[in-house]
């Protein structure tokens, strides 16, 4: 994809929502809500990442 986008990303993510979907369509709500929650925290760790490594470098706060 992008250098933007760490390595695997991509993959893991239709990965994970392939998952999902499977376990919406059989009933398996717990395990769908469990899949969604385990999948946005990933995504959120790695924004969390991204902006450590692309932006932070260039505020002047520093935060």
């Amino acid at each position: 994809m992008t250098a933007m986008v760490p390595e695997g990303c991509t993959e893991k993510s239709i990965v994970e929502h392939a998952d999902f979907v499977h376990s919406v369509l059989i009933g398996d709500e717990q395990r769908a809500e469990t899949q969604m929650r385990d999948h946005l925290t990933r995504v959120r760790d790695d924004l969390i990442q991204l902006v450590k490594r692309l932006v932070l470098p260039f505020s002047s706060s520093g935060f």
